[in-house]
């Protein structure tokens, strides 16, 4: 019995004395990663659940029908006006009532649109996988330019797929202009949902419809330096030659002894 255990003992000393620095270190980042997109879209789940879902109001239930997204929108009491498409399995797109009273019947359909662009795309997966990358390479924010640069263009094209449809610019522009007094940053957002509501690029959106900005891919000179500096770093610590830890200094065998025990080696 006392065999087996230390022999039971070997092998775990075995295997841990396999697993060096690199690999431990890159296990730990994938981990992080991972636990915080499952906790994000928990978190985004339980926020949907919570919703308090109204009746659609006629007007909405004509633009949804002309664009054939019956069953894909919902409308949800809140004073502030939000819409945004949520959802990962089964992406819809969710309007609030104060919405719904401060816009126009053709600004609704410019947001409308924005929105349905966005749940054909799938944007919702890929926001989830950008996120995903963003937590994995945190070390390189060079990364994170990238994603967010991607995803401005992929907010303007949602832009751009509504003034197709309608023939004209000025209901998104004047959406734009209403909601530019209002702060609509909240939990839901969690950067999982694809939202016209979210300000922080009302600006650039205007401009890049009236052509005064591109879609070009921008990125900031302090990330680009701190994105060189860890891959050194990170090159350095993950191409050093690591030696396994030698018993002693005769070149022996690794040994396990148990109290009690014999001492029996391992390789």
């Amino acid at each position: 019995m006392n065999l087996n255990i230390s022999h039971i003992a070997g092998l775990c000393m075995d295997t841990l004395r396999l697993l060096n620095r690199p690999t431990v270190f890159l296990g730990v980042i994938l981990f992080l990663a991972v636990l915080k997109v499952i906790t994000v879209l928990l978190k985004t789940i339980f926020y949907e659940r919570k919703l308090i879902i109204q009746k659609i109001p006629t007007t909405v239930l004509k633009l949804i029908g002309r664009h054939g997204l019956a069953g894909k929108v919902k409308i949800i009491l809140d004073k502030k006006p939000l819409a945004f498409c949520l959802g990962f399995f089964r992406p819809k797109i969710y309007l609030s009532t104060g919405l719904i009273k401060l816009m126009n019947n053709q600004e609704l359909e410019a947001i409308i649109l924005h929105e349905k662009y966005h749940l054909l795309k799938k944007d919702n997966i890929f926001l989830v996988m950008a996120n995903f990358l963003k937590q994995l390479f945190l070390p390189f924010p060079i990364i994170a330019d990238f994603l967010d640069s991607s995803i401005k263009r992929r907010e303007v094209k949602a832009d751009y797929y509504g003034v197709i449809l309608m023939g004209k610019k000025q209901p998104v522009v004047s959406a734009f202009k209403k909601l530019l007094n209002f702060d609509n940053k909240d939990s839901y957002l969690l950067n999982y949902s694809s939202a016209f509501t979210d300000g922080q690029h009302f600006e650039n959106r205007i401009q890049a419809l009236f052509g005064k900005k591109s879609l070009s891919f921008s990125f900031k000179q302090r990330n680009v330096l701190i994105s060189l500096f860890s891959f050194i770093i990170l090159s350095g610590f993950l191409f050093a030659p690591w030696q396994k830890t030698q018993a002693n200094n005769q070149n022996q065998k690794p040994s396990v002894c148990l109290k009690n025990t014999d001492c029996n080696k391992h390789c």
